[in-house]
């Protein structure tokens, strides 16, 4: 009989302890694209003295070009910020998943503002 009830509390302690939650994988993914912005930010940085004829810059309009990367990358620190602050052991939790969510999509679209900037370097002279 002691066998008998202990065999359901062995198996319930067991259930219990090995319930570990699993990391969101979009957590992965919002850190891969700050290193992805990161490595464009060095990209762009590189490219902005090299341009010449008509696309070349001032030194402050490359400053300004330069300051307004990097408010993006700052954002995007931001969002690693407010990850790093979350409690992995609720990572299944729905306000935590949503939250991550929210990050996932903003760094989605900060990665997307800066590919574009990256890509459209040589139509930088035009803007003010």
């Amino acid at each position: 009989m002691k066998t008998f009830l202990f065999l359901p509390l062995a198996l319930l302690a067991v259930s219990c302890s090995s319930e570990v939650a699993k990391p969101d994988p979009r957590v992965a993914t919002i850190r891969q694209q700050h290193e992805q912005l990161l490595t464009q930010q060095k990209q762009y940085v590189a490219l902005l003295p090299t341009l010449t004829g008509p696309e070349k810059l001032s030194p402050a309009h490359i400053k300004d070009s330069e300051q307004r990367f990097a408010d993006m990358v700052q954002q995007s620190q931001d969002n690693l910020t407010a990850l790093d602050q979350l409690d992995p052991a609720k990572a299944q939790e729905p306000a935590q998943t949503a939250l991550v969510g929210e990050l996932a999509a903003k760094e989605a679209g900060i990665l997307a503002r800066g590919t574009r900037r990256l890509a459209n370097v040589h139509d930088e002279h035009y803007l003010p």
